[in-house]
This record gives structure tokens, sequence and C-alpha cells, in this order.
């Protein structure tokens, strides 16, 4: 069994209302954030309840008048942090961590025994190799809290995995 935390840079969309006019092209993000983004890919107004959205890129969803069209958010260059908290899961000491960006810079990875107080344990540097433009690596240790941090204004991604060795 393992455990995840992935985090990407993305444009800030803004949330859906109810009884708005949109236009064809307007995207929006339901009140409850699901990892997706929604075009208008018909106009009108949006009803009086949130609809249900898929999530499923190229799905669509009747609002109103409005349909929307379901698709992946865009990445944007902002800084990232993505924390993976592993108290009270029986000990997972084995960490996959997982880096790209689309700038070259550096990823700092962070360990703490209770999501307070940090102490840097390791950095990633991307790329390390001019073909490979994201970077991977293991860690075995006994914190419950790893968190991975860039300020690269760039379009990042991390990933981490735990899993029990």
């Amino acid at each position: 069994m393992a455990i995840r935390a992935y985090g990407k840079s993305v444009v800030a969309y803004t949330a859906w209302q109810a009884s708005t006019a949109y236009l064809v092209g307007d995207f929006r993000v339901p009140t409850v954030d699901n990892g997706m983004c929604y075009e208008c890919s018909q106009a009108g107004n949006s009803g009086l309840a949130e609809p249900t959205w898929p999530n499923v890129s190229g799905l669509t969803v009747q609002d109103g008048s409005v349909v929307w069209t379901c698709r992946e958010k865009e990445g944007a260059p902002n800084p990232l942090s993505v924390i993976l908290e592993l108290r009270d899961t029986g000990g997972y000491s084995l960490k996959d961590i997982w880096v790209t960006s689309t700038a070259p810079g550096d990823f700092i990875v962070y360990g703490s025994y209770n999501g307070v107080n940090w102490r840097q344990i390791d950095e990633l540097t991307v790329p390390q190799n001019p073909n490979k433009p994201d970077r991977h690596k293991g860690l075995q240790n006994a914190y419950p809290f790893i968190k991975v941090s860039t300020d690269l204004v760039a379009v990042n991604e991390i990933e981490i995995v735990a899993s029990q060795v």
C-alpha cells in the first residue's frame, strides 16, 4: 500500500456562480475544487444550483442554458509546495520524490516530526541532465511529515509517494 501527495502550479481560475451570464471561452472551477476546470462551450445563464461536474476531460455538463466542457487546468508559472503527512499510518519510511519544472532550479526537501518545525534534509536540482527535464529521488527516513518546495517561477510539479519497507 502507498500514500501519495501531488501538486502542480496552475492558473488561478474564478469559481462558478449561480444565475450568471457566461460567454463561450469563459473558464470556471467548481465551488469545491475537483482538480479540473470548465470551459463555456455554449453561452447562456448558469442555473440556480451548481451542476454535478464531470471529472473527465472532454465531457460536458448542462448548467441552466450554459454548456460546460471539462478541461485539464493549464500550468502557470508559480512557486509550489507539497506536504505528505504520514503520522499515524504505521511506519511508512520509504519515500519517493519526483519533481519537474519548465525552468532550471532547485527543489528543497524538508522533514518534520510535527508538521511545524522543518529541517532541510535534501535538495533536488532540475534538470540534472539536459536530456531529462524531471528528477526522481528515493529517501528513507523516519520523519512523519515530508515537504518539497520550490521558489521557481515556472510550471512546477511535485509528487511524493510513501510506502512501507
